[in-house]
């Protein structure tokens, strides 16, 4: 990692920053390094069957939902994030959720 002017040690960054504007980060992540991008009902039966099992579609209360957005050329992205490695953003989404980005419709989330 690169750190321009950080006082670092083994577990903490320290910093002094003057922010122009709002005191607000704006991070940019490529979704597709998280999920895959799904476009066709197909597709979506292959992914949940995968997580679900074969009988997904009777207990699957988003699964409807899905299928009209495909159906009206809207893409999805199916993915996974966990905790359990280095990539800190993907520990960022994996604690703090999708709930605070203005620009995603959250369909599931567990």
């Amino acid at each position: 990692m690169i750190r321009i002017c950080f006082v670092a040690n083994s577990s903490s960054s320290s910093f002094i920053v003057v922010p122009i504007g709002e005191p607000v980060l704006t991070f940019k992540i490529d979704l597709g390094s998280y999920s895959t991008k799904v476009t066709t009902i197909k597709e979506l039966d292959i992914k949940l069957e995968r997580w679900w099992g074969k009988g997904f579609k009777e207990d699957c209360s988003f699964y409807e939902e899905c299928v009209e957005l495909i159906n009206t050329g809207q893409p999805l992205y199916i993915g996974s994030v966990c905790s359990d490695n280095d990539d800190a953003l993907e520990h960022l989404l994996y604690d703090s959720g999708f709930g605070e980005f203005e620009n995603l419709k959250v369909i599931m989330g567990e």
